[in-house]
């Protein structure tokens, strides 16, 4: 984990943290995670929007920081928590089936 301080505007305090997760079973464990925490209809916005989302071989996902802190995953365009997942494959179809086949597997669950 990597820490870096700053001052916002008005002299308020900002972290910002970026962990790097080299296990990828873990990096999996935390994809599906945030994959089975949103909400049905934003599991199919992001699934729809891959290509607007994948870039240089990883697909970016930014959540909603005020929900993080209230312990919800959401999506948001503003003011993100950004998540970045490296592809094994930068293909978008391929991207796609192997998400729709992890939501598949949470509907089973859930």
């Amino acid at each position: 984990v990597k820490v870096k301080e700053f001052k916002g505007h008005y002299g308020n305090p900002i972290r910002l943290l970026r962990i790097r997760i080299r296990d990828r079973g873990l990096a999996s464990d935390i994809l599906r995670h945030v994959l089975a925490s949103l909400p049905e209809l934003e599991r199919l916005e992001l699934i729809a929007s891959l290509e607007l989302r994948i870039s240089k071989g990883s697909l970016f996902i930014r959540l909603d920081k005020q929900r993080a802190f209230l312990g919800q995953v959401r999506l948001c365009e503003v003011d993100p928590i950004w998540m970045r997942a490296p592809l094994a494959s930068s293909n978008v179809e391929d991207v796609r089936k192997a998400l729709e086949e992890v939501a598949k597997g949470l509907e089973s669950v859930l």
